[in-house]
């Protein structure tokens, strides 16, 4: 009798993610490359090669693969991205074909930018963490993860309840380089809080990024921020700051901004070194992140409010309103829209 082995491609994508900087609704981007290679010792035989997901009409493909894929050999997908709406969309690139673990994917994620005009500021993604013990201290936090696009704006903070003003250490796993926005604020002698951003030109893109905050010593209450934004300017976005302080009250505002232009963002975190807050946004202002722990505290230890100013305004602040009487700090901080 006789008796073989069958042998079939071994095939592989490469990369196996693709994250598209913001596109204004109903235009295309320019092209990405994912490659597909066949590394065994037959032919590969292929099926199909489609966009599936959540938002897959989204996505196009292109490619000169074709039916089958040699021995030792490659081929080229390029994928485009088409927003249909704003806001974050996902799909994956599925390839179905006769090799072993079929199908290959990769994942692909994109930012829809409104189309009412250059230097519209939005909300891409978001991540947080919060810790609290009332015995066990801990210095590092890392935030949840998520997507951080090709050519956002990402702005972070950094949370914890000491009585002085320590500056922490942050990082994040894409590798970007953060710029502190002002000093540490901590006027409340119960929290300590600090901001950071990247701007887009320096930006690394991720499809699953975090954000670790590290102090000098530990503490009792910790929390991380996470916000990105597409449409800022991409080189220089900051424009102001400014600071708050509660001491024992339930309404924590900062202080004014001399002058806001049209289409700014206006973005404020507080932090309570006095533990579980329920924060309520201050008018004209969307609550974006409520730091709740995963236990030991069923409130937020901080929030993070945003809005874009609809026109040129002058002596602009952020605040919050707070359920009980807490001490607290913030920061707010203007960006420019893109030219």
């Amino acid at each position: 009798s006789l008796t073989g082995t069958g042998v079939t491609g071994t095939a592989a994508l490469s990369p196996t993610s693709l994250t598209f900087s913001s596109q204004n609704v109903g235009t295309t981007s320019a092209a990405q490359a994912v490659t597909l290679t066949n590394s065994g010792g037959a032919a590969l035989s292929i099926s199909s090669i489609a966009v599936t997901g959540t938002n897959s009409a989204d996505f196009g493909q292109t490619n000169n693969c074709g039916s089958s894929l040699a021995a030792s050999s490659s081929c080229t997908i390029n994928v485009t991205f088409t927003p249909a709406a704003s806001g974050t969309r996902s799909g994956t690139l599925t390839v179905t074909d006769n090799a072993s673990g079929s199908p290959q994917t990769a994942s692909l994620t994109g930012t829809g930018a409104s189309s009412t005009g250059g230097g519209t500021i939005l909300l891409a993604t978001k991540g947080y963490g919060a810790y609290t013990n009332s015995t066990v201290t801990i210095s590092t936090i890392t935030s949840s993860s998520f997507v951080v696009p090709v050519g956002d704006l990402l702005v972070a903070y950094c949370g914890t309840s000491s009585s002085s003003a320590q500056t922490p250490v942050i990082s994040d796993s894409a590798g970007n380089t953060f710029v502190q926005i002002g000093p540490v604020a901590a006027a409340s002698g119960g929290a300590a809080l600090a901001m950071f951003y990247v701007p887009a030109a320096m930006l690394q893109a991720s499809s699953s990024d975090t954000v670790t905050c590290t102090w000098p010593s530990a503490h009792k209450n910790l929390e991380v921020m996470a916000l990105v934004y597409s449409g800022a300017d991409p080189n220089a976005p900051l424009d102001s700051t400014q600071t708050g302080v509660v001491k024992g009250g339930t309404l924590i505002q900062s202080n004014p901004i001399a002058s806001v232009s049209a289409k700014e963002l206006i973005v404020a975190g507080i932090m309570s070194g006095s533990g579980c807050l329920i924060p309520s946004p201050g008018a004209g202002y969307t609550m974006e992140i409520m730091t709740t722990p995963p236990s030991g505290c069923s409130n937020p230890l901080g929030a993070a409010e945003d809005q874009v100013a609809v026109s040129a305004q002058s002596n602009v602040s952020a605040s919050m309103t707070i359920a009980t009487a807490v001490y607290a700090d913030m920061i707010v901080a203007t960006f420019k829209p893109a030219p």
